[in-house]
């Protein structure tokens, strides 16, 4: 009876302890939950009358942002929906292929209708992250959103991209904005009636903003959104050599830059 006892004693505690863990974990958590993630946005805007504009018209940038609780990490976020985002159908495109000034060739992923189409209807062209094309799981989302806005969309991939081969011996990067800038000359001359918008993805973005501060208000475009870039580049790409995942990522990323070369290096002679 006594070790009968004795074990229930060993079992009770052991079931105190267990619980007393788990509720200061559970506290620990929902206090850095509300104190570090669950948080308004921060809006950085130097133009009070826009800033009033955005906060009035998109009241979520004044409430808290709840970040899934299971899942607080953000790049963790790109993986586990990746394989949700996979599954789905992919896009009907219309594509058109643009000839560069010096020979290089683009692929312009127009969604369904909207490259003979359009008439007059508001054009937002997408520019991809590094190695993003049209049927990326993140480019089909916003192609989605757009089409359901009632705007055309026409995705812009760079060279080497999106099946199609390197003409020349020349890339993209960031710093250099001319394919974007012959392409946006393109859609304006096809389309002259219509409103056009441009929005970038992480590198896309950054060719976008490199853009943008050249072109300041002689640009054809009315509005412009930017996703996902950098501040600092060379802070990111120190950040991408660090383990294990942002490592994971950029090997990832570069493998993806060494196939594209490898299927185009038989297009010329270097």
């Amino acid at each position: 009876m006594a070790s009968w006892t004795f074990s229930n004693i060993v079992k009770d505690d052991s079931l105190t302890v267990i619980v007393g863990i788990s509720l200061a974990s559970a506290i620990a958590f929902s206090t850095y939950y509300l104190s570090f993630v669950a948080k308004v946005p921060n809006i950085h805007c130097g133009n009070k009358k826009l800033k009033s504009l955005l906060l009035s018209r998109v009241p979520c940038l004044s409430r808290r942002y709840w970040v899934t609780p299971w899942c607080i990490e953000p790049r963790l976020h790109t993986i586990l929906s990746m394989p949700v985002f996979h599954t789905k159908e992919p896009i009907s495109y219309e594509r058109e292929i643009l000839v560069l000034h010096d020979g290089g060739e683009v692929a312009l992923d127009w969604k369904h209708k909207c490259l003979t189409h359009s008439k007059g209807d508001p054009i937002l062209i997408l520019l991809p992250g590094l190695t993003g094309d049209s049927q990326t799981f993140y480019v089909r989302k916003l192609v989605q959103a757009v089409s359901e806005a009632g705007w055309c969309c026409v995705v812009f991939q760079n060279r080497g991209l999106a099946g199609v081969r390197l003409k020349t011996p020349r890339t993209y990067c960031a710093a250099n904005f001319e394919d974007f800038k012959e392409v946006l000359d393109h859609v304006v001359k096809k389309h002259p009636e219509s409103p056009l918008a441009a929005l970038g993805v992480s590198l896309g973005g950054l060719i976008l903003g490199n853009y943008l501060c050249v072109a300041g208000e002689n640009t054809p475009l009315t509005t412009a959104v930017i996703i996902s870039a950098p501040w600092d580049v060379f802070i990111s790409s120190e950040s991408l050599q660090k383990p294990w995942m942002n490592r994971a990522l950029n090997q990832h990323l570069a493998k993806a830059l060494c196939n594209m070369y490898l299927r185009s290096c038989s297009s010329y002679d270097p």
